[in-house]
C-alpha cells in the first residue's frame, strides 16, 4: 500500500519540493522594479511627462544637476498629498534616472507607500522616529533602488538608477575636462602667436 502511495503521490511530492525550492530562490533574487505613476528608470522623457500630466502634475521649471536635466513638476490640485515631483533625465537619450515625489509627512502617505512597495521591518533604515514615520529603502533588479523618507515634516518617495546617475556625472566631468583642455590649448596657441609676433 505504501509503495502504491509513493508511486501515485511521489511525483506530486517531488513537484511540490521543486516548486518550494523555486519559490525560495525567487524570494532571494531582487524583485522587478515597480512603477510610480507608471514611470520606471530608463523611461523616455516624452512618455514620462505624459504620465505625470495624467497624474495631475504640470511642469514648472528645469535645472541642470550633475549632467542631468532636472524637471520640476507641481500638482494642480491644491489638496494633493504629494504636490511636488522631480525627474532627472540623464544621458544623451534623456532617460529617467531618478524620480522624486515629495509632500507633507503623514500616515496616509506612509501607509500607502509601505503597502504598495512592500516596505517592512527588513527595509527600515536608521532609527525609528515614531510609529507612523521612518526611512525605508529597497533594492530591485538591475541595481535600481526605491527609498522612502517620512519624517515629521516632509515625505519623499525616490525611485532611482544609481548607475545611470553615476554615468551621467562621469560624462559631465569628461565634458568639463575636455572644455578645460581645449581652453588651455587655445591659450597656449595664443601665447605662442604673441611670442612669434613680438
Amino acid at each position: 500500500m505504501r509503495a502504491l502511495q509513493l508511486l501515485l503521490y511521489g511525483p506530486l511530492l517531488l513537484a511540490g519540493l521543486a516548486t518550494a525550492y523555486a519559490a525560495t530562490a525567487a524570494t532571494e533574487a531582487p524583485p522587478p522594479l515597480p512603477a510610480v505613476f507608471g514611470i520606471r528608470p530608463g523611461d523616455g522623457a516624452t512618455a514620462t511627462r505624459a504620465r505625470l500630466r495624467a497624474a495631475g502634475y504640470v511642469s514648472r521649471a528645469m535645472t541642470n544637476d550633475d549632467g542631468c536635466i532636472v524637471e520640476h513638476f507641481e500638482q494642480t490640485a491644491k489638496d494633493a498629498p504629494m504636490p511636488r515631483a522631480d525627474i532627472w533625465l540623464c544621458g544623451p537619450e534623456r532617460r529617467v534616472a531618478r524620480l522624486d515625489i515629495e509632500g507633507q509627512a503623514g500616515e496616509r502617505f506612509y501607509k500607502a507607500a509601505k503597502e504598495r512597495f512592500h516596505l517592512g521591518v527588513r527595509q527600515r533604515e536608521g532609527d525609528p522616529v515614531g510609529p507612523r514615520y521612518g526611512n525605508y529603502a529597497r533594492d530591485f533588479a538591475d541595481g535600481l533602488r526605491l527609498s522612502m523618507t517620512n519624517t515629521r515634516g516632509t515625505a519623499r518617495l525616490r525611485l532611482e538608477d544609481p548607475q545611470a546617475l553615476r554615468r551621467a556625472d562621469a560624462m559631465r566631468q569628461d565634458d568639463v575636462r575636455r572644455l578645460e583642455e581645449t581652453a588651455a590649448a587655445r591659450e597656449r596657441a595664443r601665447q605662442e602667436q604673441q611670442d612669434n609676433d613680438f
